[in-house]
This record gives C-alpha cells, structure tokens and sequence, in this order.
C-alpha cells in the first residue's frame, strides 16, 4: 500500500495503490496492483462513505472469514487514502 508519483513532461500525478509488483527492466518500469486510484478523483466524503459502509459491513455476525479479510484490506485502503488527502 502506498503512492505513486509520475512524472512526465512537466505534469506530474499521484495515484494511490493497493498491493501490487513492480518490476523495472532496462528502461521500462511496470505496475502492477489490485487496485489503484488517481489522486485527482479521491474524493473526501466518498472516502468517508465506502469507510462507513465497510465498517458496517464488517460488524455483521454472518461474514465468513475470507469476506472479512476482504473488508479489513478494504478498509485499511481507503483509511490510508484518507489519510494521504488529508495532508495535501
């Protein structure tokens, strides 16, 4: 989990990722994440939405255990983004 910063031709973009690879071979860099979005479209109380909707998600009973992995690694991601926007 972190964030990426691309610069290219005087314009530069941050993207926040999820897990994923990087690869660097010759002069070619290669991402590959579960999930990343563009700083540009992070959205505050969307964040704080998909926050509240995982957390009620997340206190149901009947959730098996792989649903609840799903929804800590969810929730861990938008706190992180959360975060991230709240400094800038």
């Amino acid at each position: 989990m972190g964030e990426i910063n691309i610069i290219a031709k005087d314009e530069k973009n941050k993207i926040f990722i999820d897990y994923g690879i990087l690869e660097i071979s010759e002069n070619k860099v290669s991402i590959l994440v579960d999930r990343g979005v563009p700083s540009e479209k992070v959205i505050k109380q969307e964040i704080e939405k998909a926050i509240k909707k995982a957390e009620e998600k997340y206190e149901e009973e009947t959730l098996d255990q792989e649903i609840l992995e799903q929804l800590e690694r969810q929730l861990k991601f938008e706190r992180f983004i959360k975060d991230r926007v709240e400094l800038e």
